[in-house]
């Protein structure tokens, strides 16, 4: 059983939507998730995709998608000074992991997001911002 791991391509739009869709499902967010399988295709058959995505193949099959080694290499290899993601606070095993790892959880930060209205809002000029 061999490992690899590969871009994604505008091929693997439904893979990458089964992935995003089983996380979501995880999180108890499944209506978060807005994206369909077409517009990933088209996103990643676009010359400068808005996104880049990792998948992880054994014996070519996906398996798992954005492997923290290789995301780690792109880091250095791309001259990045850090990596950062976001965890859901109730999800002890994956904190666990990441603190296993060496990550430090940056409790001092709050995450924001903008959606629907507020975003169109904001993404016309036509708030106070």
């Amino acid at each position: 059983m061999s490992l690899s791991i590969r871009f994604a391509t505008a091929a693997d739009a439904d893979t990458l939507f089964a992935f995003i869709r089983g996380l979501a499902e995880y999180e108890r967010a499944a209506d978060a998730v807005q994206v369909t399988p077409p517009e990933l295709r088209a996103q990643l058959a676009s010359p400068r995709p808005p996104f880049e995505c990792l998948l992880a193949e054994r014996d070519g099959v996906a398996v798992g998608f954005a492997l923290f080694r290789r995301v780690c290499a792109l880091a250095v290899e791309r001259g990045c000074a850090r990596v950062e993601w976001a965890v859901l606070d109730w999800n002890a095993p994956a904190i666990a992991f990441y603190r296993s790892l060496g990550a430090v959880a940056l409790d001092e930060w709050t995450m924001f997001r903008l959606t629907d209205a507020p975003l169109a809002r904001l993404a016309s000029n036509r708030s106070t911002a």
